[in-house]
């Protein structure tokens, strides 16, 4: 049976605060003014238990070392969806 497993990867501090603002911004001028954590959003379905997904995650974690990324624009999904997109540059 194929699961559907999905993970949440999270900023530093110092890159959380810049995006925390945009999107606080974005929220009150097209939004209801709620907020969320900046984030990123993994999602896969497999058949594989999510146990044996979160070793492999976990084992990944620990050999990527911190990386930065340039912006080159931000936009939307419908507001059903309430996703903000931050497009980056090739790295």
């Amino acid at each position: 049976m194929k699961n559907i497993v999905g993970w949440w990867f999270t900023f530093s501090d110092e890159s959380n605060e810049p995006l925390k603002l945009i999107i606080k911004e974005l929220s009150e001028k097209y939004g209801n003014g709620q907020t969320f954590t900046p984030h990123l959003s993994f999602y896969t379905c497999a058949d594989v238990e999510q146990d044996e997904i979160q070793l492999v995650v976990n084992d990944l974690s620990r050999l990527v070392n911190a990386f930065k990324v340039k912006t080159k624009g931000i936009g939307f999904d419908k507001p059903t969806h309430k996703t903000l997109f931050i497009e980056t540059e090739v790295n």
